[in-house]
């Protein structure tokens, strides 16, 4: 009788509504009517959310409430035209609506559709119905949850919170002291979490906080480990496990506490049988072998936790607190956590604990992948991985701050050689937009076995890795050496009668002048040179560059085309003959046979890269973004713009791209389609 009677269904006449979508447990339900809107209903009852998805879309019309049931379908797809589907009339809504609202809203926050207008109008629906719906302090709440996690990836941190939910954080600040003490301190986390800001106001707050009506813990906590209060995050845990006592996901959340403050301690405010089975996690056996500095206990503990049949802890085995399923994230900021790779986290307490091998290995690729925390103390791991792996993949994961000195000399010969024969040569160590030092290379004898290893090639696969090494700058050439005629005429043959005799003149009397005397002298000749520039015509600078080029060229028996001419056109009217010509010899000193048919391509790379970092052109560039596109990250767009300069793109070209884009797909796009000048 007890069994049947805890089964009864929950019958419902007609559809179902929000409320019961949201707020029940779908095998309660049992519906009855007989429209289409019903026939959906039982498809979604099912979990079949694509097929009630396709039977409500044959309504014609759909009015809020459908369009919600529609949306709920869409969000547990993880389709994030959840909050598109839903439209107008939130102000109208039940309570329940506007929770799902909040949660369709929540999959969008970081896309550039996403407007701080969606949480301002949402919170003014609340707040102009607050006395009517009984859980208006959880609405707002959600709302502020929402506005400061969008903030994560823009680029202003002040004030605490964003305009957007001003109102909803004064109003519960009156509505609900231990709401607003919640909400407050998990707006402080973040903004130490992103912005380094000052712990002390946050750790203030946290020691005064009444936990026992604190309504998300999880907060509270993440809080205390930021400050490192122990004992507020231990009286967090205590209070949870009061809370929660008998929850499936008790003792999981309370190791996932575990780790993310590494105190096994913590455990102890486990029951007694919960804490036997939170210690055969192992996550928590891995904790432990590292707290203790035992590396046969870590290997075996890793290896378990790499080898298990169960799964390991997971972002759906937390216990959610209340205010959290508004929601319903599919990871939440600020909470209880398990980490992307718990290895990778812990790398900086676990690698020097480790043997040398394809473990430890893995850990580094891992943590470098990351990129979330320090880590310099891992650098001489990194340098050790390189030594016996001198690939390019093991080259990126050291720190800018590039430890040459920890570096073999063979394994760096070795890696050089590798980037150079690859069929699109690059080498971050020799990048030139970063001015690398190379006379480490050349000291250490590195040039040299590079140059010696030309001898394992042959035919034109010699001939271009002689070619990229010259344009690294490891193959050098006397400055006073010319192999051909526009060297030559560059170096002051072929000019008109008696200027070379008053170039030679001037140069002499730069010994004897004054700093004052320096200033002016280079203001007449910037004149000079200004007047020789208009009075050259367009079309011999363009000659003059494009014979320079043949002159290499003609050692291939090649010749400029028309595509070769069009870009010489256009090289000269960025850059100016004289500019191209100087640089043309910088990378033409080595042999005749340097630069092979490929000159055009790099000397338009070349030109690129000598413009050096460009920081006030790349500015503008962010600026241009920052006013056409949302959610701009600029380390992102640094990325973006190097590759461009890598690949010969000039900032210009971007600038005029960003002109015209409306869409991150826009701006994506149209970079891979530029093409050096």
């Amino acid at each position: 009788m007890g069994s049947a009677e805890a089964h009864t269904k929950i019958t419902v006449e007609n559809t179902l509504t929000t409320e019961q979508i949201m707020r029940g447990r779908f095998s309660d339900f049992d519906v009855q009517g007989t429209s289409i809107e019903a026939d959906g209903d039982r498809l979604l009852l099912r979990e079949n959310f694509e097929e009630a998805l396709a039977v409500y879309q044959r309504i014609e019309g759909p009015a809020r409430p459908l369009r919600e049931k529609m949306s709920f379908a869409l969000w547990a797809l993880g389709n994030e035209a959840a909050w598109a589907t839903l439209g107008d009339g939130v102000d109208l809504t039940t309570e329940d609506g506007i929770a799902m609202e909040l949660r369709a809203f929540a999959m969008t926050i970081f896309n550039s559709e996403a407007s701080d207008r969606t949480i301002t109008d949402l919170v003014d629906s609340v707040l102009a119905r607050k006395d009517e719906l009984p859980f208006a302090v959880q609405l707002l709440s959600s709302a502020i949850y929402i506005a400061v996690s969008m903030r994560l990836n823009r680029t202003e941190g002040l004030p605490l919170y964003p305009a957007s939910c001003a109102k909803a954080v004064t109003a519960i600040r009156e509505m609900s002291k231990p709401y607003a003490d919640c909400m407050e301190a998990f707006a402080l986390a973040r903004q130490i979490s992103i912005h380094q800001t000052d712990t002390r106001p946050l750790n203030e707050l946290i020691e005064q906080m009444d936990l026992s009506e604190c309504p998300v813990l999880g907060f509270v906590f993440t809080a205390a480990v930021l400050v490192g209060n122990k004992r507020v995050a231990r009286e967090v845990i205590s209070v949870l496990c009061a809370r929660f006592h008998g929850h499936p996901n008790l003792a999981a959340t309370v190791a996932m506490a575990a780790i993310q403050a590494c105190d096994l301690e913590l455990i102890e405010e486990l029951p007694d049988p919960l804490r036997e089975v939170a210690m055969e996690l192992p996550e928590l056996q891995v904790l432990d072998a590292m707290n203790s500095g035992n590396t046969n206990a870590l290997l075996a503990s890793i290896a378990k936790l790499q080898n298990a049949e169960s799964p390991n802890l997971h972002w759906d085995m937390v216990i959610r607190e209340r205010l959290l399923k508004i929601t319903w994230r599919r990871w939440d900021t600020g909470t209880w956590r398990v980490p992307y790779s718990l290895l990778a986290e812990w790398a900086t307490r676990i690698v020097p604990l480790l043997p040398a091998g394809d473990l430890r290995d893995e850990i580094l690729v891992d943590a470098s992948c990351m990129g979330c925390f320090d880590m310099k103390p891992l650098t001489p791991y990194f340098c050790e991985l390189f030594n016996r792996k001198p690939t390019s993949a093991n080259f990126t994961l050291m720190n800018d701050d590039l430890p040459l000195d920890q570096l073999d000399d063979q394994a760096l010969t070795q890696y050089i050689f590798d980037e150079a024969t690859a069929d699109s040569p690059y080498c971050g160590l020799l990048d030139p937009e970063f001015a690398p030092d190379l006379e480490p290379l050349f000291k250490r004898g590195i040039a040299d076995a590079l140059t010696a290893k030309a001898a394992d090639l042959t035919g034109d696969a010699k001939n271009s890795y002689i070619g990229v090494l010259t344009e690294w700058g490891l193959i050098r050439r006397p400055e006073g050496i010319a192999a051909f005629n526009f060297e030559r005429r560059l170096m002051g043959s072929d000019l008109p009668e008696g200027v070379l005799e008053h170039l030679e003149s001037i140069r002499t009397s730069v010994g004897g002048a004054s700093g004052s005397q320096l200033v002016y002298l280079q203001s007449q000749l910037d004149r000079l040179s200004l007047e020789i520039g208009r009075a050259t015509p367009v079309a011999a600078a363009e000659e003059t560059v494009a014979a320079a080029i043949n002159e290499i060229l003609s050692l291939r028996s090649h010749r400029l085309n028309e595509v070769g001419l069009k870009r010489i056109s256009e090289l000269t009217k960025r850059y100016g003959a004289p500019s191209l010509l100087a640089e043309l010899r910088s990378l033409a000193k080595v042999s005749n046979t340097t630069l092979g048919t490929d000159v055009v391509d790099a000397l338009a790379v070349h030109m690129v890269r000598q413009q050096g970092t460009l920081a006030t052109r790349r500015s503008y560039l962010a600026g241009i973004l920052r006013k056409r596109l949302v959610n701009l990250k600029s380390a992102w767009l640094d990325q973006q713009v190097s590759k461009g300069l890598n690949r010969g793109i000039d900032i210009e070209q971007m600038i005029e791209l960003a002109k015209g884009v409306d869409t991150w797909d826009d701006w994506l796009a149209g970079l891979e389609k530029l093409r050096p000048y």
